[in-house]
């Protein structure tokens, strides 16, 4: 489950960066949702799962981003909620 979470938060982490870098930081603001997932490598049938299982979640999940610069992420798991990050 370890291995998974920080996929996870690679992957996570690598998104943000790449869709963050055209948009201004007032455009930012506010709450967002993943709307789509597309895993773009080929995965060993016993992962598959886990990642169909991690996507649900994931587009379950909620970002709010605040002018103050910290986020909140409202995620199922409660290990990878995140309140007050910068």
């Amino acid at each position: 489950m370890n291995k998974t979470i920080c996929v996870f938060i690679v992957f996570l982490t690598f998104i943000i960066q790449i869709h963050a870098q055209s948009l201004t930081e007032n455009e930012i603001i506010g709450k967002w949702t993943v709307s789509q997932i597309n895993v773009l490598m080929k995965l060993p049938d016993d992962q598959k799962k886990m990642i169909e299982i991690m996507k649900e979640a994931i587009l379950r999940s909620k970002f709010e981003f605040k002018s103050d610069n910290t986020f909140e992420f409202e995620f199922e798991l409660e290990k990878m909620r995140i309140q007050n990050g910068h």
